[in-house]
């Protein structure tokens, strides 16, 4: 059987039987055509086998609730930190509450068996993890459905000379009627298609596709977005209840009141089409009948072609292409104007970008299904400049021309000792691919401050220079003034333990920041974290006292430790120096050799603390290579950095 070598660790290329790999490709039966791209069927085996196999040790973010005992919720209720987001469930309740008083029909006993079943779905852990985020959709559908039982003395009146006074403003001439003038029975189906079938089908199969495919809490995401988005959309139809163009073609521009049925419009011919009564006796008792602006059918086309083309932006065209499919067939079909239409899909948009910059995951190159994320990160990416002074040359903020050392700057290479949040002890030479500290403490400050001008010299020979050279030294003053008032204060903190305590509170507090602004932020950020999991934190404190924080991955003698299974207690790694290494003392003297006679593989001082497989090396590879700051380098490069450090903390690789 012929194996193809994708890239090793080490040994003689040819050699391969001493070469270690990360992974072999067997050719079974080459003679057989291939349906499959090879990169897609590497991939599909490679999550395959990743499901089938143990999780990572960085984290479960991937994995599913499946307790139904309520003490879980209970305590996750208990141990959870609350923020002003929590509010929305207030708001939810007040607007289901109000709903079921005003429902009218069914009775009673059938709402309360609904608001039973509801609450008994948020308590058993199994289900919370599908309800909670279907809570917003919940609620805008029982309050679409009470809308029909509100008296109309208590509504507005019903607008009808506004939307098609706006369409002849904005666009010349009523687009809807225009689009509806022709019609034939292939336009009836093309238009029915997107209105009539896909639009209630495309949440779901949207759900189950960034289920699959997108980063843990994709999907929650999209649900809460879809509800509010239909929850204010309805909210704005009942308080500027406005009529439809099908309104207008049967009774003109005449006074509009609520007792007035609504119509199928442009689906009642395919009702005569197929020989049935869906669409028609639907529409007809439809709870909001004027409930043209904003048009929820493009809202919902909207909102769902973003959060698709976030999770696959190479198929963005093909979701531009069926939101517009949905305009025309909205207006071929008489039920909006173009009016209608833009205002659902900028109400979406909002929705959207509000998700997107404080909770909607990142996605991650390489990754493809949802067991590929080890970790995610929510929200924008965010990248801070010097108060505005980015248009100054970059030489002139290279800390270099200001006397300064890069003392501040994420290194490569270092050899120094760290120390985690969770009381672990220095193991080690360092990997290239973690992050300097400065000092062996997990809090360090570095202000930057910067000592004289670098444009010295005579007041005569000043005078002899150049006006650009004082236009120049002038903004490199100022670019230093301002530069030189940014502190920098480097932390590791574990994974949602962050507190005022030492050293968290000293080392911010001494920078005149409150630590527990701080503290909240940054275990919200890292609740998806495994808990203690050591993340390195760079804090940047503003002149005001504001300030801001970036999260990198975990160091990768954290990982190491993790994968092997190794605990630190009390400043000793646990199984550290049970064997003796073959530099020790003891392994000079023979005791610390194997069975064979073969020295005990891993550190020279401390001998073997754990193992961990080449799966897991190239893991944490991943997980480093995502930073930006090492883009730059092979994966390759990083793997072998990994086995490196490995092999210095007494870690061995096998295959």
């Amino acid at each position: 059987m012929s194996s193809s070598k994708y890239f090793a660790l080490g040994g003689a290329a040819d050699d391969s039987e001493s070469t270690q790999r990360f992974f072999t490709r067997n050719k079974f039966l080459p003679s057989l055509p291939t349906m499959l791209p090879h990169r897609l069927r590497r991939k599909f085996r490679s999550t395959r086998s990743k499901i089938r196999s143990r999780q990572t040790p960085t984290s479960s973010i991937s994995a599913l609730q499946t307790s139904f005992n309520p003490r879980d919720t209970l305590r996750s209720l208990r141990d959870h930190h609350w923020s002003v987001y929590d509010a929305q469930y207030l708001f939810l309740a007040v607007v289901g509450i109000f709903a079921l008083c005003v429902i009218q029909s069914p009775g009673p006993m059938v709402k309360t068996a609904v608001a039973t079943l509801l609450m008994l779905s948020l308590l058993l852990p199994v289900t919370r993890q599908f309800f909670l985020p279907f809570l917003p959709i919940a609620a805008w559908l029982v309050f679409f459905f009470s809308c029909q039982f509100i008296d109309g003395k208590y509504r507005p009146p019903i607008w009808v000379r506004v939307l098609p006074a706006l369409e002849n403003i904005l666009y010349g001439a009523n687009l809807s009627n225009i689009l509806s003038a022709h019609k034939a029975v292939v336009l009836d189906v093309l238009a029915w298609l997107p209105y009539g079938i896909t639009h209630f089908g495309a949440p779901f199969v949207c759900s189950g596709l960034m289920f699959l495919f997108g980063p843990p809490g994709t999907t929650p995401t999209f649900a809460r977005a879809f509800g509010y988005m239909n929850l204010t959309g309805v909210m704005i139809q009942l308080f500027f209840p406005c009529s439809p163009p099908w309104y207008e073609n049967m009774y003109g521009l005449a006074p509009a009141n609520y007792s007035m049925q609504g119509s199928p419009a442009g689906l009642a011919a395919i009702d005569k089409l197929f020989g049935i009564d869906l669409y028609t006796s639907t529409f007809t008792a439809s709870p909001m009948v004027f409930g043209a602006f904003p048009s929820l059918h493009s809202g919902c086309a909207t909102i769902e072609a973003l959060f698709m083309s976030h999770t696959f932006p190479k198929l963005r065209p093909l979701f531009i292409i069926y939101t517009g499919w949905l305009w025309w067939s909205t207006m071929y079909l008489s039920h909006h104007y173009a009016v209608d239409l833009v205002g659902g899909s900028l109400l979406s948009a909002g929705a959207y970008y509000i998700a997107k910059g404080k909770f909607l995951p990142r996605l991650q190159p390489g990754k493809m299904f949802r067991w590929d994320y080890d970790y995610v990160e929510v929200g924008e990416a965010r990248e801070s400049h010097a108060y505005g002074l980015t248009d100054l040359a970059e030489d002139d903020f290279h800390p270099a021309n200001f006397g300064m050392d890069s003392g501040d700057e994420w290194t490569i290479g270092s050899s120094s000792s760290i120390a985690s949040s969770s009381r672990s002890p220095s193991v080690g030479a360092r990997s290239p691919v973690d992050e300097s500290w400065e000092g062996d403490t997990l809090a360090s400050t570095s202000d930057n401050d910067s000592p004289t001008s670098r444009h010295g010299g005579s007041s005569q020979a000043s005078r002899r220079k150049p006006v650009s050279f004082f236009i120049h030294h002038t903004t490199t003053t100022m670019a230093r003034k301002a530069i030189q008032r940014d502190q920098i204060v480097k932390l590791i903190v574990g994974a949602g333990q962050a507190s005022p305590s030492p050293p968290v509170g000293p080392a911010l507090g001494s920078k005149g920041v409150k630590s527990m602004d701080f503290c909240k932020e940054f275990n919200a950020r890292t609740a998806s974290y495994v808990p203690g999991t050591p993340v390195p934190a760079r804090v940047t404190v503003r002149p005001d006292r504001s300030f801001t924080f970036e999260l990198r991955t975990p160091p990768t003698a954290s990982l190491l430790l993790s994968a092997a299974g190794v605990e630190p207690k009390k400043n000793k790694l646990r199984g550290a120096g049970n064997v003796a290494g073959p530099n020790s003392k003891a392994g000079l003297a023979g005791v610390g050799k194997a069975s064979g006679g073969q020295l005990t593989a891993g550190n020279g001082g401390l001998g073997v603390v754990g193992t961990v497989s080449l799966k897991h090396v190239y893991e944490i590879a991943r997980i480093k290579h995502g930073e930006e700051r090492l883009g730059g380098l092979s994966l390759e490069g990083v793997a072998r950095s990994v086995v490196a450090q490995a092999g210095s903390m007494g870690v061995v690789v096998v295959p």
